[in-house]
């Protein structure tokens, strides 16, 4: 995937999250979907938490609000008895 995405021009970093360096970069989201399950959970918490910029507006919550209907959504259609909601500890 890495020469793929090389091929087309974009810079590619191979590491894994938690020994890949973000060199003094802060950034707006970390997105790992289904691959955050082969992530070591204590060691990605703390380094999702590095990278990611704070929040400062409500506008970036109410994008919040705007894309969780939409994910809710999806998986009421595809997983109907998955649960809507993670409980307050972060699990499901």
């Amino acid at each position: 995937m890495a020469e793929f995405a090389r091929a087309r021009g974009l810079r590619v970093e191979v590491a894994t999250f938690e020994t890949w360096q973000p060199a003094g970069r802060a950034f707006d989201t970390v997105t790992a979907a289904q691959a955050w399950r082969w992530v070591d959970q204590a060691a990605g918490s703390v380094k999702a938490a590095q990278v990611l910029r704070p929040w400062r507006a409500a506008g970036d919550l109410r994008a919040l609000v705007e894309v969780a209907e939409p994910f809710a959504a999806a998986y009421r259609l595809v997983a109907p008895d998955y649960p809507s909601k993670p409980n307050r500890r972060g699990g499901r």
